[in-house]
């Protein structure tokens, strides 16, 4: 029998990739549900290729072909599904949150590429884990390669872990001038650059790494920590398994 996929955020870069490991696994996985913001072109395709039994759209401008859900709530019913096993949570910024405490409190193993859940509400996602049996597998950057580097260690054997922060504008910077970056300034970079920058004054983070990184140092304590040891000691049972077989 093969696992369900829910893949919230199915248009954006880490929901196309997964769709292509998918398509090489279809032996053992199969997409249960697909959403995105609003492009429903892409959207359409992907739903005509894996033919999954629900398909939803959350942006209110964006024109639903016929049976799609529609607006946020279709986040939350495609993560807690009873057909879904695994929830790729690739949404960008808070909209994430509710689907991922949702499919935590379903017991659901949640593949978390969205930083924003566990900055806002990292205890609150660690709570909703524990009363339902939900997991959280991190797939962003740092978070995966902490979780790979102490999977199957014992925590006597870890004495830290640091993360480096590497990335964004403002890399090259030494430590005296990082001190006084400022949003405003990181957008003059970008634009710099010649990479396409937001209005940045409207914009909690910037768009470059630096950021992002600093928002992972905080998420590396707290709520992440217990996340992480479930996160950790699943895939080291995984891993046991595996190798008996």
């Amino acid at each position: 029998m093969t696992r369900g996929v829910a893949i919230l955020g199915s248009t954006g870069s880490v929901g196309t990739t997964a769709l292509r490991v998918l398509e090489r696994q279809r032996d053992r996985f199969h997409v249960a549900a697909l959403t995105a913001f609003e492009n429903t072109t892409l959207l359409e395709r992907q739903a005509m290729q894996f033919c999954p039994p629900f398909v939803g759209i959350v942006g209110e401008a964006a024109k639903p072909r016929a049976g799609w859900r529609t607006g946020e709530r279709c986040l939350v019913e495609a993560a807690t599904l009873p057909d879904v096993d695994i929830v790729l949570n690739a949404v960008v910024g808070a909209a994430g949150l509710d689907a991922t405490l949702a499919a935590l409190e379903a017991g659901k193993r949640v593949a978390l590429a969205n930083k924003e859940t566990l900055v806002m509400a990292g205890d609150l996602a660690a709570a909703a884990a524990k009363r339902g049996g939900g997991e959280i597998v991190p797939v962003d950057s740092e978070h995966s390669a902490i979780l790979q580097c102490l999977s199957g260690r014992r925590r006597d054997e870890v004495r830290r872990v640091i993360l480096t922060a590497s990335g964004g504008p403002f890399r090259d910077w030494p430590a005296d001038r990082l001190a006084r970056a400022t949003v405003a300034g990181a957008g003059a970079l970008l634009a710099a650059d010649q990479r396409p920058a937001p209005e940045l004054r409207k914009e909690v983070t910037s768009p470059g790494g630096t950021t992002e990184a600093a928002l992972s140092v905080l998420m590396a304590k707290d709520g992440l920590a217990a996340l992480m040891d479930r996160a950790i000691d699943a895939a080291t049972k995984r891993g046991k398994e595996l190798g008996k077989g």
